[in-house]
């Protein structure tokens, strides 16, 4: 990538992100209306946002998208995304229950949804707060976050969630990637151990695996049912560079397992610019149009999908 440099913790309190300014308001022309599917948005209840965006935002964070979950749904709509996963993860033991619950609640009200449960590595049985909404209320499968939860994706406690996500085939969505800053939980090698040991299990690695992205790249050969999303990897921001040192021919190469994710609500800038960010790319019109919805649609076997002849 541009630059080798991870920023430490202490240097994101400080506030290393710009805003570079709200890109223009833009459509995706060369996909019909509603083909975009985002593979990572956030919605949390709205006493939870809050919490999370006065995180983000003492670190001088500027969060641009700080409205009530129902206005971020329209929003989405109003960008052209006519699906998106609900995703959502706790800090503690015990919350699990309750916002899967909500999520479940949020999602039947919103046909675009996606949803997403969660656990804590650290709660008597954690398969228990999510195994009802996977096997009954139709969850995709789970999202953990290392980072936040202070636990590593390859916790022996959580070896049960992953082989029932496995046997169910069902997804899980790990931010195991070292950004914005690296701590004691995240790392691609941790990720590694878990599909050796699950390999039918099918997983989304967020942020490209952001400053280890030439190493998630690799990992898609060794790993088949591993997946990349492309959220903040590619927008103008100085938390990731704008313009990584990657050859468009390992995107082409890899096309088939590349997600179009965002980030949405936590981020910094105009909604757009993630979609821009993907028009930008030097890649095929195929490679393009696979990223923004095609891959996802697969994956998360979404039955309007678009056969490539459509397109």
């Amino acid at each position: 990538m541009a630059s080798q440099a991870k920023p430490a913790e202490a240097e994101f309190a400080a506030g290393k992100v710009v805003d570079r300014g709200r890109s223009r308001d833009s459509r995706l022309e060369h996909l019909p209306a509603g083909k975009v599917i985002d593979a990572h948005t956030h919605f949390f209840p709205e006493r939870m946002f809050k919490a999370i965006w006065e995180f983000f935002e003492g670190g001088r964070w500027h969060i641009a998208h700080k409205r009530p979950p129902e206005e971020l749904a329209r929003a989405l709509a109003e960008n052209g995304v006519g699906r998106w996963t609900l995703l959502n993860y706790v800090k503690k033991e015990g919350q699990a229950a309750a916002l899967n619950a909500w999520t479940a609640e949020f999602a039947e009200s919103h046909p675009g949804a996606l949803p997403f449960g969660t656990v804590h590595a650290a709660d008597p049985d954690p398969w228990a707060a999510v195994a009802p909404y996977l096997t009954e209320r139709g969850f995709l499968g789970i999202k953990l976050q290392p980072l936040v939860s202070e636990f590593g994706v390859d916790d022996p406690r959580l070896v049960p969630v992953l082989s029932r996500l496995a046997d169910l085939d069902k997804i899980l969505v790990v931010h195991t990637g070292t950004a914005p800053y690296a701590n004691a939980w995240v790392g691609l090698d941790r990720l590694a151990r878990v599909l050796d040991q699950f390999p039918r299990l099918r997983v989304i690695l967020p942020h490209m695996g952001a400053y280890e992205l030439l190493k998630a790249l690799d990992m898609l050969e060794r790993y088949p049912n591993l997946y990349l999303d492309t959220a903040m990897t590619f927008v103008n921001t100085d938390l990731f560079p704008a313009n990584p040192r990657l050859d468009p021919a390992l995107l082409e190469r890899w096309a088939d397992r590349i997600l179009f994710g965002s980030d949405y609500p936590n981020i910094p800038y105009a909604y757009s610019e993630s979609l821009d960010s993907i028009r930008r790319l030097p890649i095929s019109e195929a490679a393009r149009q696979k990223i923004f919805y095609l891959n996802a649609a697969r994956l998360f076997q979404i039955e309007e999908e678009m056969e490539e002849s459509e397109l």
